[in-house]
């Protein structure tokens, strides 16, 4: 399973990302496809095509790919260089603008700290 992983981190971004993504997660992983589903459903409720949505904080931009699916025109924030390069990939060929910047309550320069561990998880 971890090869699936590496192997689909490599497409993102080609032609082929989107296909082998279904194929493996419908024999490894159902319930992601089962959360994709359930997000746009979710956001379907308060999201129209053409809405502007911004996503703050996109991480690797599973939430702004749902809103480009409901045809909305997204925004996607995001400051750490990591993810940035994995959501560009994602969100190559679809409407949407992806700004490489943190948000704060005022506008001005701040060192950024990445943490180098992959165990932390966002509650």
């Amino acid at each position: 399973m971890a090869f699936g992983k590496r192997l689909g981190g490599a497409l993102v971004g080609t032609p082929l990302y989107q296909p082998f993504r279904f194929i493996y997660q419908t024999a490894f992983g159902r319930d992601a496809i089962r959360k994709r589903r359930d997000r746009k459903h979710f956001y379907a409720q308060f999201i129209s095509p053409r809405d502007l949505v911004f996503d703050i904080g996109a991480n690797e931009g599973l939430y702004s790919e749902a809103f480009c699916a409901l045809g909305a025109d997204v925004v996607s924030v995001e400051p750490d260089p990591r993810n940035l390069e994995i959501l560009k990939k994602r969100l190559r060929g679809r409407k949407v603008r992806i700004e490489a910047c943190a948000m704060g309550s005022e506008s001005r320069t701040q060192t950024f700290y990445l943490s180098n561990r992959n165990d932390v998880a966002i509650g």
